[in-house]
């Protein structure tokens, strides 16, 4: 909950009406009952489920709206074929090239890999025009 404060000022500064006693859940809220697996966000989303009706959802990537059960390319691209009619209606996403969970899926999460190999799967993985 560390972070609370931060981002209640930064969505202030950006304009954004929020008020004094804003729920945050951000990293380290906790649900009874549910397991935290790393920074992923299932058991946030059932806790926010369980009192509000959630019309929209923001993210900078596929973990931030669902929970990703096999992090690798195949395993996320299945699931954004499956909520593909969600983009744009429910789901916004907002990119973030810099880091994610996106990142070593791109390699099969072998961190053991030199950093030569998995810098060179990740340039494999760019979808560029020359």
């Amino acid at each position: 909950m560390h972070l609370k404060e931060a981002t209640l000022a930064n969505l202030r500064e950006a304009g954004l009406p929020v008020a004094d006693d804003s729920v945050f859940l951000g990293p380290g809220t906790v649900l009874e009952g549910c397991e935290q697996n790393g920074s992923e966000k299932n058991c946030r989303r059932r806790l926010a489920g369980q009192k509000y009706r959630v019309l929209m959802q923001f993210g900078d990537q596929i973990g931030d709206f669902v929970q990703v059960e096999a992090n690798t390319r195949e395993g996320r691209q299945t699931l954004f074929d499956e909520y593909d009619d969600w983009f744009g209606e429910r789901w916004w996403m907002l990119p973030n090239p810099t880091y994610g969970s996106w990142e070593p899926a791109l390699f099969n999460n072998a961190w053991d890999q030199p950093a030569a190999a998995r810098t060179q799967a990740k340039r494999d993985a760019l979808d560029y025009a020359p």
